[in-house]
């Protein structure tokens, strides 16, 4: 499903919970927990929709941080890792995610999301890397926009310096 960018201009007025019900609505509801206990009692991470270039997001990130981390996973219930506590999102779409949660709950709460997206979505705009890309490659604009507007959270930065997944650096963007 491509993404538009009146669909994006639309969905960043969205709080939060707004993003999250309307992900659901959009895309259906998860299928699969995100970790799973295996036969031997040990968590292990299921399959989600990687050929539809979805991501899952975990609702509870808003209050628990990198529930996606299989170390933080193990420390908290299981009911944190249910698919009805997960929404399919884009690339674009998970990064607006954690960016809310960074607007409305705390600027830290959400960084450790964000810093790992936004180096996939550098990979997908800089280096033409198609990881997930397929539904927002038309937005590379937009992204670079709501990117300055994140940074502006943390007023200590005064430019951006973009960076694959490698830690390569590949664009510096000025606020």
């Amino acid at each position: 499903m491509i993404m538009t960018k009146e669909e994006l201009y639309s969905i960043e007025k969205y709080s939060y919970s707004e993003l999250c019900s309307y992900l659901i609505g959009k895309y259906g509801i998860c299928d699969k927990p995100y970790f799973k206990k295996n036969k031997n009692g040990n968590l292990e991470k299921t399959k989600g929709k990687q050929e539809l270039c979805l991501h899952r997001h975990h609702v509870y990130e808003n209050e628990i941080p990198n529930l996606s981390n299989i170390d933080v996973a193990k420390e908290y219930d299981l009911k944190y890792q249910k698919a009805e506590n997960l929404v399919y999102c884009n690339l674009l779409e998970h990064f607006l995610l954690h960016f809310k949660i960074n607007q409305e709950y705390d600027a830290t709460l959400g960084i450790g999301g964000d810093l790992y997206i936004i180096r996939e979505l550098n990979d997908c705009f800089f280096n033409n890397i198609e990881t997930y890309s397929e539904p927002i490659k038309c937005l590379k604009q937009e992204y670079v926009r709501l990117l300055k507007d994140f940074y502006n959270l943390f007023p200590q930065y005064e430019h951006i310096i973009c960076k694959d997944s490698n830690g390569n650096k590949i664009e510096e963007i000025s606020k």
